[in-house]
C-alpha cells in the first residue's frame, strides 16, 4: 500500500531538497572477523514453540558451521581458540535475522507532508539496526535497483529484493496519487511491460488489485483475473514470484486463482473463508498481512506510541523520531482514512482474518508497509509481531513469521529464515527471551549480516551528532558574499557544497531531464521538461552547503540576492532553501531571463512561500542550499520542451552598499 494522501503531499513530491544528492556522514564500516561464536543465552533457530539453551552457534565465512548445545565437548576447544572473537549472550536470545516483506525504501515513514529528506540508504541502516537483515521493496521507481545491488555487498545495509513499479490499471492504486506504475490495461499490455521491467532484473514482481472506497476513499479501476493470470504466467516463466496488493475477499480470491504466488496485504474489509484458506494452502500462497501500516495511525490519533522510545531516538534520523514521538496537526491529519478504517471494524478484522489464516495452515509473512506514516522502517517490524500476538498468534509462532515463514513466503528458505548449519550467517541477538514476551524482539543488542557484525554504535553515534546544534557561518564575515564565479570551472561552491541536477524523474510520472556543468567560466544548466509529474515539471540544479544540511548560512547582513544570467526566455525559479521549512514550502522568486546577458538582482523581500504548507517568517538565519529551476504550475499549464540557463556569478548583496 501507498498511504492515501492528496497529490501535494506525497513523499514522491520532494521539489528540489530531495533531488539535492545528499551525502550523509559516512558510518562507521561493519566489525568483520573469520570466525566468531554467540556463547551462551537462548537460541530460537527459527523451528520449534520456544527458545532453548545454547552453548554456542559458530559463524565462518559468512556461514553458519555449529550450533552446539551446553556441555558440548568442541566448547572446550572453542574456548581455548584465540582466532574466534566470541559474544556473550548470557541473558538474552539468539534469533535468525528478521524479514520485512513490505517496504517502501524511498520514504522514511513519519509524515509525508514534512521535508524529513532521509536517503534510501538510511531506511536500510535502520532495519538492519533493528534486526531486520532482509528487506522486500514492494513499489519504488527504478532507480532502486541499484541500492538493491549494493546492498548485497555493503554489511551496513540490510538485505534489499525489490520489485520495482507496481503492475496496476491506468488510474489505479497507486498512480491516481500521481505515482508511477507500469501500466497495464489489456493483455497485450502485459508481455512488453513485463519486458521493460525485467531489464532491471527485478528480484519479485508486484501486482495491484484494489478497488478502493474504504475510508471515504474514491473507487478505482484495478486489474482483474485476466490481467493478473497474464501477468503471473510471465512472472513465473522468469523464475520470479508475484506479490499481489489486495484489500478485500474478492481481491484475494483474484489474485490466488490467478496465479499470485503472496497476497502483499490482509484482508481488511470482509472476513476470509476457508474456500479461499484452502485454495492458498494447496496453492502455496503466501499471507502477509500488514498490520502496523492501519494500527500504527490509530495509535498515534490516540496519542498511544507504538514504538520503544528508546529505538526509535537511537535509530532513526533526529527529525523523523520526533514526528514520531510528538505527532503534529499534519500528521493526525494524513491518518484520518487509517482512523475511518478502524471505526469499520476493519483492523479487528484484519487481526482475526490472522488468526483464520495461520490456524488453517497458510504460510503467514511478516511485512510491514514501512514507509508509509507513522511506519518507520525497522521499529515497525516489532510493533508488527506484537499485533500478530495480539491477533492470536503464540509469541513463537509470531518470531517464525518474521523468519521462516517470511523466508518461504520470498523463495529463500534454503540460505535464510533459521539458524541450521549451512545457512548464510544472519543472526540477532536480543534481551530477554521474545519466544515468551515478544515485546522482547525489539531489545537488538547485536546484529550480524552475511557473518559480518554491524556496528550499531555508529548509527547511534551520527544520529547523535545530527542532534547537536548547527552554529550558521555569517556571509560576509565568515565566508565571502560571493557564492561562485565559476572562473576555475569547479562546480564547488565558495561554502561548501557541489551543484547537482535535479529533475522531477525522482517523482510519480516524472519525465523531465537536468544536466549541470561549467562552460567558459558560467554555471551551465541544460534540460527538458516534459509531461507526466502531476505537480507541475521541473528540472534544474543546487547547491546545498554541507552534508546532512548540516551547514546554515546567516543572510541577515545583506538583503539580496545578485547573479549574471542569460538562458531561454521562459519560466525559471530562484529557491532559497531553509531548514525551517519542513513540508517543501520554501522560499522562492521568479527568475526572469532573455538570450542576452544581464545583471538580476532579487530582493529577499521577493522571495515568497507560494505552497500549501506552514506560512513562516524569513529570518535568513538558516538557509541550507540554493537552487535554479525551470518549473510549471501542478496540474498542466507552462512551456514544455528543452531549456538552457547560463549563470555568471551568484552573489549575496547589501542593496544600501
Amino acid at each position: 500500500m501507498l498511504v492515501v494522501v492528496p497529490p501535494a503531499l506525497t513523499e514522491f513530491a520532494m521539489l528540489p531538497i530531495v533531488a539535492a544528492a545528499l551525502t550523509l556522514a559516512t558510518l562507521t564500516t561493519p566489525v568483520t572477523e573469520d570466525r566468531t561464536a554467540f556463547v551462551g543465552g537462548k537460541i530460537f533457530d527459527g523451528h520449534g514453540e520456544s527458545a532453548r539453551p545454547l552453548g554456542a552457534l559458530v559463524v565462518e565465512s559468512g556461514r553458519i558451521t555449529a550450533v552446539l548445545e551446553p556441555g558440548d565437548e568442541a566448547l572446550v576447544a572453542l574456548a581455548g581458540d584465540d582466532a574466534v572473537t566470541r559474544i556473550d549472550c548470557t541473558g538474552h536470545t539468539v534469533i535468525p535475522g528478521l524479514f520485512d516483506l513490505h517496504a517502501h525504501i524511498g520514504t522514511p515513514g513519519g509524515a509525508m507532508h514534512l521535508a524529513t529528506v532521509v536517503q534510501p540508504e538510511e531506511q536500510l541502516r535502520t532495519q538492519l539496526y533493528c534486526g531486520v537483515t532482509t528487506v522486500v521493496d514492494l513499489h519504488s521507481p527504478h532507480s532502486i535497483f541499484e541500492l538493491r545491488d549494493r546492498s548485497r555487498s555493503d554489511a551496513s545495509l540490510a538485505r534489499l529484493y525489490a520489485a520495482g513499479l507496481a503492475f496496476t490499471r491506468t488510474g489505479g492504486h497507486p498512480v491516481q496519487f500521481g505515482a508511477g506504475g507500469m501500466i497495464v490495461d489489456t493483455e497485450d499490455d502485459v508481455a512488453p511491460r513485463l519486458e521493460e521491467l525485467m531489464a532491471y532484473e527485478p528480484d519479485v514482481v508486484k501486482s495491484v488489485l484494489e478497488h478502493g472506497a474504504w475510508g471515504g476513499l474514491p473507487e478505482m479501476p484495478t486489474m482483474d483475473d485476466v490481467l493478473t493470470e497474464a501477468l503471473a504466467d510471465g512472472v513465473h516463466a522468469a523464475g520470479l514470484r508475484l506479490f499481489t496488493h489486495i484489500w478485500s475477499l474478492d481481491e484475494a480470491r483474484t489474485a490466488v486463482v490467478a496465479g499470485s504466488d503472496v497476497l502483499a496485504h490482509g484482508i481488511f474489509l470482509d472476513e476470509a473463508d476457508e474456500p479461499l484458506a484452502r485454495a492458498m494452502v494447496d496453492r502455496g500462497v503466501a499471507y502477509v498481512p500488514t498490520l502496523s501500516v492501519t494500527h500504527a495511525g490509530v495509535s498515534a490519533l490516540r496519542g498511544d506510541l507504538p514504538y520503544d522510545v528508546d529505538v526509535i531516538v537511537e535509530a532513526l534520523h533526529p527529525d523523523l523520531a520526533e514526528i514520531l514521538v510528538e505527532p503534529d496537526a499534519g500528521t493526525r491529519m494524513m491518518l484520518t482514512p487509517m482512523a475511518r478504517l478502524d471505526a469499520s471494524g476493519a483492523n479487528e478484522r484484519a487481526r482475526s482474518n490472522l488468526e483464520f489464516m495461520h490456524h488453517a495452515g497458510v504460510t503467514i509473512g511478516v511485512g510491514t508497509d514501512a514507509g508509509n506514516p507513522f511506519v518507520p522502517h525497522g521499529p515497525a517490524v516489532a510493533y508488527e509481531l506484537r499485533l500478530y500476538v495480539e491477533a492470536g498468534l503464540s509469541p513463537a509462532e509470531a518470531l517464525r513469521a518474521a523468519t521462516l515463514g517470511s523466508a518461504t513466503a520470498l523463495g529463500v528458505e534454503g540460505d535464510f529464515g533459521t539458524l541450521d548449519v549451512g545457512k548464510v550467517a544472519d543472526v540477532v541477538v536480543v534481551a530477554g527471551d521474545p519466544t515468551t514476551a515478544i515485546a522482547d524482539v525489539a531489545s537488538v543488542v547485536h546484529v550480524m549480516k552475511d557473518g559480518q557484525l554491524v556496528d550499531r554504535a555508529a548509527t547511534r553515534a551520527l544520529n547523535e551528532e545530527r542532534r547537536k546544534p548547527v552554529v550558521p557561518f555569517v556571509v560576509g564575515d565568515e565566508v565571502p558574499t560571493l557564492l561562485g564565479d565559476f572562473d576555475d570551472g569547479s562546480l564547488t561552491s565558495s561554502w561548501g557544497g557541489t551543484w547537482v541536477a535535479q529533475d522531477d524523474s525522482i517523482a510519480p510520472g516524472g519525465t523531465s531531464s537536468a544536466g549541470v556543468s561549467v562552460e567558459d567560466g558560467a554555471l551551465v544548466l541544460q534540460g527538458e521538461l516534459a509531461r507526466g509529474f502531476m505537480m507541475g515539471p521541473f528540472a534544474g540544479t543546487n547547491n546545498t552547503w554541507g552534508p546532512g544540511f548540516r551547514r546554515l548560512a546567516d543572510v541577515q547582513h545583506v538583503d539580496a540576492l545578485r547573479l549574471r544570467a542569460r538562458g531561454t526566455p521562459r519560466p525559471f525559479t530562484v529557491t532559497l532553501l531553509s531548514s525551517r521549512v519542513r513540508d517543501w514550502d520554501n522560499f522562492a522568486a521568479p527568475l526572469n531571463v532573455t538570450e542576452e546577458w544581464s545583471e538580476i538582482t532579487i530582493p529577499f523581500t521577493s522571495f515568497r512561500q507560494t505552497g500549501f504548507g506552514q506560512s513562516l517568517e524569513w529570518t535568513g538565519r538558516d538557509l541550507i542550499g540554493l537552487s535554479f529551476d525551470a518549473r510549471n504550475p501542478p496540474f498542466g499549464g507552462g512551456a514544455l520542451g528543452e531549456f538552457r540557463l547560463e549563470i555568471d556569478s551568484i552573489e549575496f548583496v547589501s542593496l544600501d552598499a
